[in-house]
């Protein structure tokens, strides 16, 4: 499933509460963990025997791990090194004292998703899975374009991976249409057909992925894209929110705006984040 996993630390507790998810993630995968940190000139050997801890604690706990010291810019050389090793995800915190605590609000999260060829989970302090991680329930928010697609393939592997269930959610915003846009009785028209649109399209992707073996079921909503993501979370108890990070539409326009922060500032599970690749 994910044959390489790197996970970024630099030191703190709240930069390790990626660790639970990264762990189970690889034994799952059967796959090594890399821990990586980037320390400061000077500070290697310190550095190094910090990850030796930590690669220690997972070796007992049944998963291999290997470690490496560099240095840099935080975001450049986490993905510089994600490429060299032909990393398949990258697993981190989403805040931590020093190295990795702009990741929320400012721009190490960013740049790693956005330029990135893998995808990228992310633990936001404070929600971080107690002891053993349980993948039982995934909610996968997709909109019907490509890209979004593109997210749902890896909440199909991990479903697989973990005989979890998929909530598969589809959210319309109703931003397209415009006060004024249209004569009313029109634009009741166009809503209507937006809904039927979705409708259909969630519901044969459900078909479709139960023909494939995978427990899932649907839900369709109107609202508030994050606020919708997130509450669904709550509500349907989920464990891991898989969405890709741009697209057309939709959700899938929050690289570009708003709902990503949203979602991560406000999610009570780890996210995995999907990067798009627009098809050539």
């Amino acid at each position: 499933m994910y044959p390489t996993i790197l996970v970024p630390l630099d030191g703190s507790e709240l930069a390790e509460t990626i660790l639970p998810v990264a762990r189970d993630l690889a034994r799952r995968s059967h796959a090594p963990l890399l821990l990586l940190r980037i320390a400061a000139r000077g500070a290697n050997t310190e550095a190094a025997a910090y990850l030796h801890k930590q690669a220690s604690a997972l070796q007992a706990a049944g998963c291999e791990a290997a470690t490496v010291v560099r240095s840099g810019p935080v975001a450049e050389t986490i993905l510089a090194h994600a490429d060299e090793v032909r990393a398949d995800l990258i697993a981190m915190s989403t805040h931590g004292r020093g190295g990795l605590s702009r990741v929320v609000m400012g721009s190490v999260a960013d740049r790693v998703v956005r330029g990135g060829r893998m995808p990228v989970v992310l633990v936001r302090a404070g929600t971080e899975p107690r002891g053993q991680f349980a993948l039982r329930r995934i909610l996968a928010p997709v909109d019907g374009t490509p890209l979004a697609e593109q997210s749902l393939v890896h909440a199909q592997r991990l479903a697989g991976a973990f005989d979890a269930e998929v909530l598969l959610l589809s959210i319309w915003d109703g931003m397209g249409y415009q006060l004024g846009s249209f004569p009313a009785n029109e634009l009741e028209m166009k809503k209507q057909e937006e809904h039927a649109i979705a409708k259909y399209y969630i519901i044969e992707t459900t078909h479709r992925l139960q023909k494939q073996g995978v427990r899932v079921h649907w839900k369709l909503l109107s609202g508030h894209v994050s606020q919708c993501i997130v509450e669904t979370a709550r509500a349907n108890g989920s464990d891991l929110i898989v969405m890709a990070t741009h697209g057309l539409t939709g959700i899938s326009r929050m690289v570009e705006g708003s709902i990503a922060d949203e979602v991560l500032r406000t999610s009570p599970v780890p996210l995995l984040l999907v990067r798009g690749i627009a098809p050539q």
